[in-house]
């Protein structure tokens, strides 16, 4: 009998909904087949494990027996049973222990550092470690991912105690710390900003200004650089050592620098500016310790100095009593040989109280500025005859000229035989700068270096007359220059082969020396 299209229709959609995609299932029917296939799943384990357990337990019963079978033995049944199970229970017994963890690993950034028996006693040993460095150190921790992994090794090869406390010395410590920065340039790293403040303050309490006179009053002391601290954490073993920190603040350290060699410059100047001695300078440049080693300008030196990071200024206010110099008037005295002076009335200096503004670097005086000044008693002027009479003396052989003294002083060195020759002229003691006057009316003929004679003027008076004037420090006159007697014409000196400042007095008659005292008396 044949269906009607509405039977077959509806057998045709049965037969479709038995192949449905889940998706296209209800919540309710997507659950009832998640849980059926996750209980075959489950099955099938146990089944798995079961099997594998009866193959683990049979083995050993398995060996026993064809072991028999092959001594042709009949074992009884009861004592093979009782014999097969204690021998799988024991077998069970060994494949379980010998696989079961008994200790742990300790893994630090995935590497084995030791085994111990229970991860307590590791946790113990940290505790201890921090315990003791709590004091020396703030909020000190540890900063490294410790794991622990089961694992069954021999009694052997458990860490022991003391290796177990060795390993806090693989572990990275951190603890609060303070960055000490001087201009902006890190110098050390502390436990505590008042460790750096301590410092500085023993540094500024060893520079004490001093002066060699005067009342010294110190308003105000600072350091010169910028002082900043950073709190940051940091490794236990970054900190600095406090005797290496005081040293270095007190003390500096030597740097290498260089200096262009200028001109006018010498070795004892240079040392002088950078705070060395010549010997060190010397030893930073070896071609200067030969003898014939020269500053050259230009020359590149090395210096090894020593730059300290801390500058003290100390300001204050010094006050002084000071002497005010008298000064000196000079009267003509026409009884006194010109040259000679003679005091009329003595001076006397006065004396003033001076108020300075002092500045002092690392306890050197830097700077001096004078704020005021209070005149306490004035000078008095010193009153001085000046001779202007001449000594003459007769020109030539009796001639009648006449010659005045250059220059009035003590007689250093006569004319005639000494030691070391025979003199031409006279000596005649004087300071540097000290006037020297033209004997006689007359034409320079020469104002130059003289060698030995050292700057020498000639004068030609005529009539064969001819007087010199040597050792000069400075002419007043020059070439071909007429000059009246009594003019000045140069200064006392120490040029050439001399001993000391002094004139050196000639004269010369027709080319010939002549003693000069006899026409000077």
């Amino acid at each position: 009998m044949g269906h009607t299209p509405q039977e077959g229709k509806r057998e045709y959609a049965k037969r479709q909904a038995r192949y449905r995609s889940p998706r296209a299932l209800g919540w309710g029917k997507k659950i009832g087949l998640f849980v059926a296939r996750l209980e075959c799943a489950s099955i099938t384990l146990s089944e798995i494990v079961g099997q594998t357990l009866r193959q683990a337990i049979a083995s050993p019963g398995r060996l026993l027996m064809h072991g028999l079978s092959r001594l042709s033995l009949r074992p009884n049944k009861k004592v093979t049973a009782i014999a097969v199970c204690t021998l799988s229970a024991a077998f069970l017994t060994y494949f379980v222990g010998s696989s079961f963890p008994n200790a742990y690993a300790v893994e630090l950034d995935e590497e084995t550092v030791a085994v111990v028996a229970d991860y307590a006693d590791v946790e113990r040993a940290v505790e201890s470690y921090l315990s003791e460095n709590s004091e020396h150190y703030q909020n000190i921790h540890y900063t490294d991912n410790i794991e622990y992994v089961p694992v069954r090794v021999e009694k052997e090869e458990i860490s022991t105690e003391e290796e177990i406390a060795d390993l806090c010395e693989e572990l990275n410590f951190v603890a609060v710390g303070y960055k000490m920065y001087i201009e902006g340039e890190q110098v050390a790293v502390l436990h505590t900003q008042e460790e750096g403040q301590q410092v500085i303050d023993k540094i500024v309490t060893s520079y004490q200004p001093e002066v060699s006179s005067g009342e010294l009053e110190i308003t105000e002391v600072r350091v010169a650089e910028a002082v900043e601290y950073v709190e940051t954490e940091v490794g236990i073993n970054s900190f600095t050592e406090q005797e290496i920190f005081e040293n270095f603040l007190m003390n500096g350290e030597e740097v290498q620098k260089t200096y262009t060699v200028k001109k006018n410059d010498t070795l004892s100047q240079i040392s002088e500016r950078f705070s060395l001695s010549t010997t060190e300078l010397r030893d930073a440049n070896p071609r200067h310790n030969e003898s014939n080693a020269y500053l050259q300008i230009g020359e590149v030196l090395n210096l090894n100095v020593v730059e300290k990071p801390l500058h003290v200024i100390a300001e204050g206010k010094l006050v002084r009593e000071e002497s005010i110099p008298f000064k000196t008037s000079y009267v003509s005295d026409s009884t006194l040989w010109r040259g000679q002076y003679k005091t009329i009335k003595a001076g006397e200096s006065g004396s003033k109280e001076v108020e300075y503004s002092v500045t002092f670097e690392n306890g050197q005086e830097l700077d001096r500025i004078e704020v005021a000044e209070v005149i306490t008693s004035d000078p008095t002027t010193k009153q001085v005859a000046s001779g202007t009479k001449y000594i003459m003396a007769s020109r030539g052989d009796g001639g009648s000229g006449e010659v005045a003294w250059p220059l009035r002083g003590r007689i250093t060195s006569p004319y005639g035989w000494r030691s070391s020759g025979f003199h031409d002229g006279l000596d005649i003691a004087g300071n540097t700068g000290d006037p020297i006057y033209a004997a006689e009316t007359g034409v320079v003929t020469f104002a130059a270096w003289g060698g030995g004679y050292g700057y020498l003027i000639k004068m030609d008076h005529g009539d064969g007359l001819e007087t010199r004037y040597a050792h000069l420090s400075r002419f007043k006159v020059s070439y071909a220059q007429e000059v009246k007697r009594g003019d000045l014409i140069g200064l006392v000196g120490n040029t050439g082969n001399s001993t000391g400042p002094h004139l050196h007095f000639e004269v010369r008659i027709n080319g010939v020396t002549k003693n000069p005292i006899n026409y000077l008396n």
